[in-house]
């Protein structure tokens, strides 16, 4: 679902640019005859940044016009003039000065009450934020910058703004309020006619509508952002609005007419050679023929995905690498050059110098030459020690890039042995799986199983550590359910329990050794029995939580529930880990519980409740996490997933994710 959002969000950020537009490129003498030297030198310096390119070049010129601007009293082009040297910092990759100077044009906007103008510092600085992924500060200056823009701006500028609101809260998870930004952008792009930006958006919308699995809606506006194109006639544009088409079908268990789809989205960006248009669409094709056993073609599919990634990858290094030493280049070169100046001034001195000073500047000279000598000496010394170090940086990125390439592929790994959306839906009907790892890959990790009485197995378990070592122990877990439950038989909990104990410390070798493993998990494990209703539960450390009306005083009572509150009941878990512990080593406890028509019965690890964040940055806690399930109780169980995703994010914030999480809910 990310992945079709981040595809679908075409337009992630347009700058407020201040400018003029030549059809050729421009004479100097004629532009400073026009518009006067200061304002010609600044346009000449955004022709270099927008049509060449050539930032370096584009810098000289903005230096050249500030040296003017700053001998008079124009404050309108020093901000414009600062707002264009952010954007092309901005342009060449170089965020921190790029806020610098976009910061110094909002202030003197801000200093000399030029409202009006300070809607180009702001958006731009919304922009540049989003571009460092920041995008909750993002939101901040997007929002100031379209109030500016309803006050002094013009209909595209608003467009712009709530385009760019759109994607920032989109990135922040904040569905409800993306969809709100992208209709009313809508209703002005009706108004203006703007069909590039109807496309866009429609695109979004249907992003978001995917995103809340509402499938149908998803289709109708990518079906509108498609045939917008097709008007248009922006082939390249074409196949990412097909391959959205498909990968919606393919999300409503659709793959025949979801392959009829992909595949015309393929044989399009192959004719027009859009290499990432064809990657991604290999990729969801690799998937749909997985899932209807096509296993050759899925292969196929992703070994051209897979060629596609590592090609683009090497295409945008070559492109920074070209960037770097044709800055390298032009640096050196001034460098010569003011050598050669120095130079030169002393030599004039010296013919002005009188006789009876020709042994003083004898002497001087001598130390001149000494120092230009030592000057020439450092330099070359610098300049083989940049190219040791660069050798040694690329030595390092390889290496990073081999063991970055490995997790990667564990990572396509651990998803394949996760069981597939389609059939947690067919074995737990009403439900939901909230699944967030730490990094790449997760040491949490969740499984389900249907036998073939009708009896439905699902675990939410918590592995020591995340990352790497959290992902092999969970998939250690993972082989050793498969084998106790589906080859052995064995469907009690408890005896689950023991049976994955002892064969983890069989497989990590465990004893009471000092300085052995103790690595192991902590789980919960449900089976129900869809013909009487009939669930039973064993935890190790992670306990059960079951909401029903009036649970206190239900046949719950007196069956070990501690109540928190009228309607939720939390089942505790055994103190004990899945894994050796010295004194800890009594089978597992097999609770029984007779459930109702309309109980939710939900299980975790301590990810949700342990992460850090909200005001003061402190826990969550599962205390509030029993408040928040009590109070979205109303709602179906893909909206307490969305819920709790966005109520996780916002406590957050700009913190770090401490530990993977896995929530798994169901509701009878």
């Amino acid at each position: 679902m990310k992945k079709i959002l981040y595809k679908c969000l075409t337009l992630v950020f347009l700058s407020f640019q201040y400018s003029v537009t030549f059809a050729q490129p421009p004479q100097i003498d004629s532009l400073i005859d026009q518009l006067g030297e200061a304002e010609a030198f600044h346009e000449l310096g955004n022709y270099e940044r927008d049509e060449n390119k050539n930032f370096t070049k584009a810098m000289g010129w903005y230096q050249k016009s500030l040296e003017l601007v700053q001998k008079t009293d124009s404050v309108e082009d020093l901000a414009m003039l600062f707002n264009s040297i952010g954007l092309s910092y901005k342009a060449d990759e170089d965020p921190e000065n790029a806020l610098r100077y976009l910061l110094k044009s909002l202030k003197t906007c801000e200093e000399h009450q030029l409202k009006k103008l300070a809607l180009y510092p702001l958006g731009n600085i919304g922009g540049v934020y989003e571009r460092l992924k920041n995008f909750k500060k993002a939101e901040e200056y997007y929002v100031k910058s379209y109030e500016a823009s309803k006050i002094y701006g013009t209909k595209k500028s608003m467009l712009i703004d709530l385009n760019n609101l759109g994607n920032a809260t989109s990135a922040l998870g904040k569905f409800k309020i993306a969809r709100k930004y992208y209709l009313e952008a809508l209703v002005i792009a009706n108004e203006t006619n703007d069909k590039s930006y109807l496309a866009h958006i429609a695109n979004n919308l249907g992003a978001i509508a995917f995103l809340q699995q509402n499938y149908e809606k998803a289709i109708s506006y990518f079906r509108d952002a498609l045939k917008i194109r097709e008007e248009m006639g922006e082939q390249e544009d074409i196949p990412s609005c097909w391959s959205n088409i498909g990968e919606t079908y393919e999300a409503m268990g659709n793959p025949h007419k979801a392959l009829e789809y992909l595949t015309a989205a393929l044989e399009l960006a192959q004719e027009i050679n859009s290499l990432s248009d064809i990657m991604n669409t290999s990729e969801v094709l690799s998937r749909v023929h997985e899932s209807i056993g096509n296993y050759k073609s899925a292969l196929q599919y992703h070994h051209l995905s897979t060629e596609l990634q590592d090609s683009l990858f090497s295409i945008e290094n070559q492109k920074q690498i070209t960037e770097m030493q044709t800055k390298y280049e032009t640096e050196k070169k001034e460098k010569e050059i003011k050598l050669l100046s120095q130079e030169k001034q002393l030599q004039a001195a010296e013919l002005k110098e009188n006789r009876i000073m020709l042994f003083v500047f004898a002497g001087g000279f001598l130390m001149v030459v000494m120092f230009s000598f030592l000057l020439y000496n450092r330099f070359r010394i610098t300049h083989r020690q940049k190219k040791i170090i660069q050798k040694q940086k690329e030595v390092v990125d390889e290496k990073n890039k081999d063991i970055t390439d490995s997790i990667r592929y564990a990572e396509q790994i651990q998803h394949a042995i996760l069981p597939p959306e389609e059939y947690c839906t067919q074995t737990l009907s009403d439900h939901f799986i909230l699944f967030r790892p730490k990094d790449i890959v997760s040491g949490d990790f969740y499984w389900v199983h249907e036998t073939l009485s009708g009896k439905v197995i699902w675990v939410a378990a918590d592995c020591t550590g995340h990352g790497v070592p959290g992902a092999f122990m969970s998939m250690i877990g993972n082989s050793l359910l498969n084998e106790i439950v589906v080859e052995k038989g064995i469907t009690t909990p408890g005896k689950i329990f023991d049976e994955l104990k002892a064969g983890i410390i069989s497989a990590l070798g465990q004893t009471d050794a000092l300085g052995q493993s103790k690595d192991g998990m902590d789980a919960s494990l449900c089976v129900w029995n869809k013909k009487n209703n009939q669930l039973e539960f064993a935890g190790a450390y992670n306990p059960l939580y079951l909401l029903r009306k009036d649970a206190a005083n239900s046949n719950l009572k007196n069956k070990g529930f501690k109540f928190h509150s009228n309607d939720l009941a939390e089942l505790k878990a055994d103190r004990q880990p899945i894994a050796f512990e010295e004194g800890k080593d009594a089978p597992f406890t097999t609770h029984q519980i007779q459930l109702e028509e309309g109980d939710s019965v939900y299980t975790f690890s301590d990810g949700f409740q342990d992460q850090f964040g909200g005001p003061k940055g402190k826990k969550f806690t599962a205390k509030r996490l029993k408040e928040m399930l009590l109070s979205i109780q109303e709602k179906t169980m893909p909206e307490q997933k969305l819920i709790l995703n966005e109520t996780i994010e916002e406590w957050k914030g700009e913190d770090e994710q401490i530990d993977d999480i896995v929530v798994i809910g169901v509701r009878i």
